[in-house]
């Protein structure tokens, strides 16, 4: 929750939009500030990962209690915001520009937990459900949550289209 040192420049979003948000910040193979930014809405937010690909763009993954703040920005986002708190990615451009994000989210709760990016490139998202259902694939291993807290993995490609998802838990 800090206000200051974070969003110099020409920033996606320039300052502290509720109690609590999450930041990015990109720095070159020699370790020189190239831009950051905060990322959040009016309620609780969270970055828990960030992932460069070989083009520049970075891919950001957290957490958010705001029901719009990708919207809210501008961003043209394939699905609402489900309820409670969903996950969320969010791609920036070589210049800090967000180019697009998307929720990962159901009725109930949902918590980010890790992202990656293969040389295909195919990006991998994990989150952790309390249980919503509709998050799978219909070809998915698991097309049902297990319990009262599941893993999910998405893969999709990097203009974030889902290919499949599943359920482990």
């Amino acid at each position: 929750n800090s206000t200051d040192s974070i969003a110099q420049g020409e920033a996606f979003q320039d300052s502290l939009a509720g109690s609590w948000d999450g930041f990015v910040a990109k720095f070159d193979r020699l370790g020189t500030f190239v831009w950051d930014t905060y990322l959040g809405g009016p309620l609780d937010d969270n970055v828990v990962a960030c992932e460069a690909f070989n083009n520049g763009s970075v891919h950001a993954l957290g957490t958010t209690s705001s029901t719009s703040f990708l919207e809210d920005n501008d961003l043209n986002v394939p699905q609402p915001h489900g309820g409670g708190t969903d996950a969320f990615v969010l791609q920036f451009n070589i210049s800090g520009e967000a180019e697009r994000g998307m929720y990962f989210g159901g009725s109930g709760n949902e918590t980010a937990v890790g992202l990656e990016i293969n040389a295909t490139p195919e990006i991998f998202v994990a989150i952790n459900t309390d249980g919503s259902t509709g998050l799978a694939s219909s070809d998915a291993a698991n097309t049902s949550p297990f319990g009262n807290s599941d893993g999910v993995i998405f893969s999709m490609d990097t203009t974030y289209n889902v290919w499949w998802s599943s359920y482990f838990g």
